[in-house]
């Protein structure tokens, strides 16, 4: 995708388009992703911060309720008073469908053997990803960080409990 394309491709990077799911949620070899392409926000004169606002599965909140200051939505005591924009509706949303994988389809056609640093920010599936890769496979990466926000606290506090029983030292950051 646009995206993964404009990324550094260092030497011993391998890129992958595809959308990482946990094992038991495999069973469709494909799922949408829903993003506003780069050249899209400049050309409707949309906010930067569109470009992190790409959600696999659905279309993300801010696709749906746009508005120039997200910080407003967080903030507001009454969201129905709120303008925004569904940019779904208006055609700017595009929809490309990736394969499925997951961490062990990953390491098998990759020879993936081991990880340094694991980074994650899945807007709202990292969690359960981290519990996935410690259940399904042998791999142990030296550093995991991932974003905690849009989590279910229940699956949030389960994967905690899960890097914690393989030894992780856990620390929560705002």
């Amino acid at each position: 995708g646009p995206y993964l394309d404009s990324l550094p491709s260092p030497e011993n990077v391998t890129k992958i388009t595809a959308a990482l799911v946990p094992y038991g949620k495999a069973e469709n070899p494909t799922v949408d992703v829903y993003l506003v392409l780069p050249q899209d926000i400049g050309k409707h004169g949309l906010g930067q911060f569109l470009m992190g606002c790409n959600r696999v599965g659905r279309p993300h909140d801010l696709h749906l309720n746009y508005m120039a200051n997200p910080n407003e939505w967080n903030f507001a005591k009454d969201r129905t008073t709120l303008v925004t924009r569904n940019l779904l509706a208006e055609g700017i949303v595009q929809k490309l469908t990736v394969p499925c994988l997951t961490w062990v389809d990953v390491f098998e056609q990759y020879g993936v053997r081991s990880v340094d640093q694991l980074k994650l920010d899945t807007e709202g599936m990292d969690a359960e990803l981290i519990e996935d890769l410690l259940v399904t496979t042998a791999i142990r990466p030296r550093f995991i960080t991932f974003e905690t926000v849009h989590h279910d606290e229940e699956v949030l506090e389960s994967a905690i409990d899960c890097l914690r029983a393989n030894y992780y030292s856990v620390h929560v950051t705002d």
